[in-house]
């Protein structure tokens, strides 16, 4: 196919959302804006060196095979940062946050955050591959922010990580004003990049900073994400 670098681009997008489910196109291909396409190489800007890193590490494989079947000949897909570029747009079918965004930087005590109600401690099989984790997890739960600060639960899929870890968040909202906070490590990312584009980082630190117990599912996702990474780390050292 011939045309410009925009058309090229687009006709590159419609294979992508054929591949992509709505939520990651609109999320991270939607934003992107097509600079310049020459023999052997296409120019693409996004808005930030979050997004940039992100693309690259997630979808440019999947990006140069889109535009390899638009102009029948491989070429290097490269990103630039320009921050002229449109922020993400709200789209209907991006997943909200379970647990929304308080209006106000006092904490809010007692609150319970969204729990599975079968995630408990009673609920919990013990066994001797999990009995360390389990007593780890219940003096966090009866010792917030003194017993395993912070504590990091490693295991297989099924093994009972976010039982565990859910089962804190039961124990401390039961007995206790406790303001906790539990989320997934890539809701979390989301509401990060989020308050990168929006320019509310602040707004984004006091909903966590502010939190007796922090609760992050998946912590795995933090992989290669060095950014936040480097935001839970000023987010652990402050609570």
């Amino acid at each position: 196919m011939s045309g410009s670098c925009e058309q090229i681009w687009s006709a590159a997008c419609e294979k992508l959302k054929a591949r992509l489910t709505p939520e990651v196109y609109e999320r991270w291909i939607a934003v992107i804006k097509s600079k310049e396409l020459g023999e052997t190489a296409l120019i693409l800007s996004v808005s930030n060196d979050f997004y940039q890193s992100w693309v690259e590490e997630n979808y440019l494989s999947i990006i140069e095979e889109a535009v390899a079947s638009v102009l029948n000949r491989t070429v290097t897909v490269l990103f630039e940062v320009n921050p002229d570029v449109p922020v993400a747009r709200e789209s209907k079918v991006v997943a909200r946050p379970k647990i929304r965004p308080t209006q106000s930087p006092s904490p809010n005590k007692g609150k319970r955050p969204e729990l599975n109600e079968k995630y408990t401690f009673k609920n919990f099989i013990i066994g001797p591959t999990n009995n360390f984790a389990h007593a780890s997890s219940l003096a966090v739960a009866q010792s917030p922010g003194k017993a395993y600060n912070p504590l990091f639960i490693y295991g297989g899929v099924g093994v009972g990580k976010t039982h565990l870890m859910q089962a804190i968040g039961h124990h401390s909202t039961g007995k206790s004003e406790l303001n906790v906070r539990y989320i997934s490590c890539e809701t979390l990312m989301n509401e990060y990049i989020t308050a990168l584009q929006q320019q509310s980082t602040a707004k984004f630190r006091r909903r966590y900073r502010t939190a007796d117990i922090l609760l992050v599912d998946d912590i795995h996702f933090l992989a290669n994400k060095n950014s936040l990474q480097e935001e839970l780390n000023h987010t652990f050292n402050e609570l």
